[in-house]
């Protein structure tokens, strides 16, 4: 987890294989972060396990799931709700089930640390 980030209540993170958490990002309430399925989803599949990045500067909306695979660029929104399986572009809005990208943006280089 990177520096200035900041995790509100009942946001539940299960981790069995990576989770990169950017500095600056800010994560709302009841957010919930699974890097694993935690079982077989068919007799015949192993459990599936990922590891999930999230970029720095990164801002995740209130009950927005995030799943194995995600990878979050930076400076992006997830939307309240959301659920992530898979990429989200640098500086972009996503929204919906699955999460898909609504508005992509450019930052203003005085106003984003590097």
């Amino acid at each position: 987890m990177g520096d200035n980030c900041f995790i509100n209540d009942g946001v539940n993170i299960c981790c069995s294989t990576e989770i990169k958490i950017g500095r600056d990002t800010k994560i709302a309430d009841w957010v919930v972060l699974y890097d694993t399925d935690f079982h077989e989803i068919e007799p015949s599949r192993e459990v599936h396990k990922e590891r999930i990045v999230i970029g720095r500067n990164v801002w995740i909306g209130a009950r927005a799931i995030i799943l194995p695979g995600a990878d979050i660029g930076d400076h992006s929104v997830i939307a309240a709700g959301a659920v992530v399986r898979g990429h989200i572009p640098p500086q972009s809005v996503a929204a919906g089930i699955p999460a898909k990208v609504i508005k992509s943006f450019t930052c203003d280089p005085d106003w984003v640390r590097k």
